[in-house]
């Protein structure tokens, strides 16, 4: 019925396809798992029998992380493969349980996203199925005392700062996640960094640092909210069109089907900022004379 009344959306409302983004978790031997993989297969039969161009993709995440699975989604990611035309791997938000120190880090260093492309590729899923997500955006730490407690506040020595510790935030069972902090998109980041001291509460206090993760870029800032606390250092890690190049260069190298980022909206086409994340797309397009590009939600 379900898949019916899925099938009947798509139709009437002229979409290309569907994509399933289950993110609950799921041990390795709960019968949800097969369940799950027999809704996508269904599915794509329905559609593949209406017109073979439509299309099913299913999310996963950074990296299947066997057999606990990331967050606890210990889904059959070989079996989603096969039963639909793209598995999209979000790269993207790998901090979502921190184990080890509860400091600020990249949001997924290319370090990291190489090790979940890998992971697949060793599950016998076929490259050309897999397209990999990048995060057009990046995320902001309140930075706090290493207690855990207090927000830092701004000063000269605060403002300098290389280890941001981060505020317990647990996430399914793990005390420190990325939940501490808030995603801000490429546009915005950039706008941090132009921005004058008074402008929009911000204050950047460090030149961007290249960090100790591969091209990934971070920076304090001085944050001065309209209402709540008191003004607070942050620290801001994010990708850039240099760190989005070398992902796109290793899916190409890979052989993926492709490389989306999450999210399009997070800058404009036509305009500067726009363009330089565009092209880091166009450089998957121009080595292999074609490009799939997926966005998750």
């Amino acid at each position: 019925e379900w898949v019916k009344i899925a099938v009947n959306h798509i139709i009437t409302n002229f979409y290309d396809g569907l994509t399933f983004d289950f993110e609950s978790p799921l041990s390795v031997n709960d019968p949800r798992n097969d369940a799950y993989v027999m809704l996508v297969k269904e599915t794509n039969k329905a559609l593949k029998d209406i017109d073979e161009g439509f299309q099913i993709s299913v999310c996963a995440s950074w990296g299947p992380g066997l057999p606990l699975g990331i967050d606890g989604r210990a889904y059959d990611y070989k079996a989603l493969a096969d039963a639909s035309d793209y598995l999209y791997v979000m790269q993207y938000d790998t901090r979502s349980q921190i184990f080890y120190d509860c400091t600020a880090a990249p949001n997924c260093p290319l370090s990291i996203s190489k090790l979940g492309i890998e992971q697949y590729l060793a599950l016998g899923i076929a490259p050309e199925k897999i397209i990999m997500g990048v995060p057009w955006y990046g995320y902001s730490y309140g930075c706090v005392d290493e207690g855990g407690g207090e927000l830092l506040k701004c000063s000269e020595e605060n403002n300098q700062i290389q280890t941001c510790h981060l505020k317990l935030v647990p996430f399914r069972g793990v005390e420190c996640s990325d939940a501490a902090g808030s995603q801000i998109g490429y546009e915005n980041i950039q706008k941090i960094i132009n921005s004058s001291p008074d402008m929009h509460g911000y204050n950047i206090t460090t030149d961007v640092r290249v960090g100790y993760y591969q091209k990934t870029k971070h920076f304090n800032y001085c944050y001065s909210p309209s209402n709540g606390p008191y003004p607070h250092v942050r620290q801001l890690w994010y990708d850039d069109p240099e760190s989005l190049t070398a992902k796109s260069l290793y899916a190409k190298e890979k052989n993926l089907g492709g490389v989306g980022p999450y999210r399009f909206d997070y800058v404009h086409p036509g305009t500067d900022l726009g363009d330089a994340l565009f092209e880091t797309l166009r450089v998957f397009k121009e080595v292999n004379g074609y490009s799939r590009v997926a966005v998750q939600k």
